[in-house]
């Protein structure tokens, strides 16, 4: 969904080098297409693929600095709290 796409951009904004490493991209791949395409391969949802693929430090510094909410839990946790901000047509 556009909203989805909108979410993954905005998390790849301070981190691409990491998210490009951790996807084993090049750098003539577009990130948010790497992740939608892994997202694809696994069939991950938004929320499956930043719980298990992005650590939760970075999941709660996106969530504090990005998304003004609680930095506090695990990976599970924080993606959740991304995934439901994301689905929001707000968003």
């Amino acid at each position: 969904s556009p909203s989805v796409r909108l979410g993954l951009e905005s998390i790849i904004e301070g981190n691409e080098t990491a998210i490009r490493a951790m996807l084993s991209l090049g750098s003539d791949k577009v990130v948010v297409e790497g992740l939608i395409d892994c997202m694809g391969v696994n069939s991950l949802s938004a929320e499956m693929l930043i719980a298990n693929y992005f650590s939760a430090s970075m999941l709660g510094a996106y969530c504090r600095e990005r998304i003004g909410k609680s930095d506090k839990g695990g990976a599970a946790t924080l993606a959740e709290r991304i995934a439901r901000e994301w689905a929001k047509p707000s968003f």
